[in-house]
């Protein structure tokens, strides 16, 4: 009796565990020429796991950026550089400035943050999407 109702539990979260792959392994590229987006994920923070979409978009020589969270909350980013190597943006997010300098390998998209007045290193991971 007890392995099925360990059975039973696990079925009653595998959509909650779908749903986590999909934001850690979708690695579909995704690029009209002037538009690039990732989907992130920052997870093993102390204050929870985010997860949402990050926007480039090209205008002229530089990039507008904005990351829109799980909550559909838009945060618009100072794109400091980005290029095939890298992406390095600021944010204000809650009220609290951060910086985030992430290294783009291939697809992939692997990075560091920090927001002021906090010494947390939060990690962010995603993939560049398909529209």
């Amino acid at each position: 009796m007890e392995k099925k109702f360990k059975l039973i539990e696990i079925v009653k979260y595998l959509p909650i565990f779908t749903l986590i792959c999909f934001w850690e392994v979708n690695a579909q590229i995704a690029n009209d020429g002037n538009t690039v987006k990732y989907q992130y994920s920052v997870i093993d923070t102390p204050y929870g796991d985010y997860y949402g979409l990050i926007i480039l978009k090209k205008e002229g020589k530089s990039y507008k950026g904005e990351m829109i969270d799980e909550d559909g909350i838009v945060h618009e980013l100072k794109v400091q550089k980005f290029d095939s190597k890298q992406l390095i943006f600021k944010s204000k997010i809650d009220g609290l400035k951060s910086i985030f300098r992430c290294e783009i390998l291939g697809d992939s998209i692997n990075g560091t943050g920090v927001f002021s007045g906090d010494e947390f290193e939060f990690k962010l991971k995603g993939a560049k999407v398909k529209d």
